[in-house]
């Protein structure tokens, strides 16, 4: 576990074995709410809704509230827990090793992203084209 003015990040090496290593950190706005430590229900929110639909689901106050930081479809961030900031690695104060070790952090996600987009691709051909 971290302390506060560090971030624990842990990935996988080359051998395929677990490393954890603690970095110092500086808070940084929330990605996911941008900064305002809630965002749009999940359950809703991840629904593609066409203009007829959206227009058929909600009345004319509950499409404001939609759009409405805060409204009554929000929900807490679920990155920040509507801290509305997360800590992030400052690479400004991280030490020769830190750095070493902090770039075969971004090597192996990096590949992770690269392998997860393969996998949604061959997901999408395999399902005839449809991406679910």
């Amino acid at each position: 576990m971290s302390k506060q003015g560090e971030v624990e990040l842990t990935w996988y090496d080359e051998e395929g074995e677990e490393v954890t290593h603690t970095f110092p950190a500086k808070n940084e706005v929330c990605h996911r709410c941008e900064g305002y430590g809630t965002h749009l229900n999940p359950s809703i929110g991840n629904h593609a809704y066409s203009m007829e639909e959206f227009n058929e689901s909600f009345d004319d106050e509950g499409k404001e509230e939609y759009f409405k930081r805060g409204g009554i479809y929000d929900v807490t961030c679920e990155v920040c827990k509507g801290n509305k900031v997360v800590p992030e690695v400052d690479e400004s104060r991280l030490s020769d090793e830190q750095k070493k070790l902090y770039a075969e952090y971004e090597e192996n996600q990096e590949e992770m992203a690269r392998m997860d987009a393969e996998d949604r691709q061959t997901r999408y051909y395999e399902s005839g084209g449809y991406d679910y």
